[in-house]
């Protein structure tokens, strides 16, 4: 049978988990088996924006919009990544616990390093592995932080079909949360192509593409788990010292398209399917949960490659 190079094929498939998990990878070997090739990602550096309507909390009477900056950089396989959410809030003195009338946070930080290392084993094996950790704090970052780790295999079962199974683990230092394990599974269809339909439809994102070229490509993606812990300031006015943590799920569309040799610009718009927060204290405790009125959205990105 005429198979594409394996190397396409892994490569692509393991760089659509990656973006499933939002997290970089370390990809271990296996104590059996023989390594035919190793995967050596590009170096690049990208700057990330995204911006949501005010949406108002199911519980109170406040609201908030919400926005992001962030930037990305990888060299080989290790990933850095640093980003600020900020909160424009509507009626605070009614949010779900008393803030003494002030904003219940103005932003929120998170400080990313991983390692992420990839394997071909043979023809149809390939698998990766990860690991890293996630500092979330408003301002102190003392017992802000959490480690992850993981991996997945794929399996190509011909030139159009891939198989993807495995995990993603997480520990924070104080909040144990509903998703500190994720299974990962897939199937994938045509992963490595350059023109024409691809898709990949499993946990924890379904998504199906068009190729239009090599270089342009209009995507339509669920992301069904996105959130994290972030560590709440001493004197915040919420929960001196405490946790909130924010989780959603979404649909985007989005188009991508490589601009010369090096640069790729990405443009999204979506709708949350489903938002929550939740709010802890400064041990973990007293969890609190609210729903939040689901908002359209925004994203952009443009990346440059070395």
């Amino acid at each position: 049978m005429n198979y594409p190079k394996i190397k396409t094929l892994v490569l692509h498939a393991l760089q659509s988990c990656a973006m499933v998990a939002s997290l970089p990878g370390m990809l271990l070997a296996q104590e059996s088996g023989t390594f035919h090739e190793e995967i050596i990602p590009p170096s690049s550096v990208t700057a990330r924006f995204f911006a949501l309507g005010e949406s108002d909390l199911e519980t109170g009477g406040s609201s908030y919009a919400t926005s992001q900056a962030g930037l990305d950089a990888s060299l080989w396989h290790w990933q850095i990544a640093v980003s600020r959410q900020y909160f424009s809030w509507e009626n605070a003195d009614e949010f779900i616990e008393d803030t003494g009338g002030e904003d219940p946070w103005e932003y929120l930080n998170q400080v990313r390093l991983g390692f992420s290392h990839a394997f071909v084993h043979s023809d149809r094996w390939s698998s990766q592995w990860f690991a890293g950790g996630i500092m979330g704090f408003e301002k102190e970052v003392s017992d802000s932080f959490a480690g992850y780790l993981g991996g997945y295999a794929t399996y190509q079962i011909n030139d159009r079909l891939m198989l993807l199974g495995g995990f993603f683990y997480s520990k924070h230092q104080k909040v144990s949360t509903d998703f500190d394990f994720i299974p990962v599974v897939g199937i994938l269809w045509n992963p490595g192509a350059v023109r024409g339909f691809s898709a990949s439809l499993g946990l924890p994102e379904t998504r199906a593409i068009w190729h239009f070229s090599e270089a342009t490509r209009l995507g339509v993606e669920l992301k069904t788990i996105e959130g994290g812990v972030t560590r709440l300031a001493d004197d915040n006015p919420v929960r001196e010292g405490g946790y909130v943590e924010l989780i959603s799920a979404s649909v985007v569309v989005r188009l991508e398209t490589r601009i010369g040799q090096n640069w790729e610009l990405s443009v999204g718009v979506g709708h949350s399917v489903h938002r929550e927060m939740k709010l802890y204290d400064a041990d973990g405790g007293n969890e609190r949960t609210v729903d939040v009125e689901r908002a359209p959205g925004f994203e952009f990105s443009v990346s440059r490659s070395f």
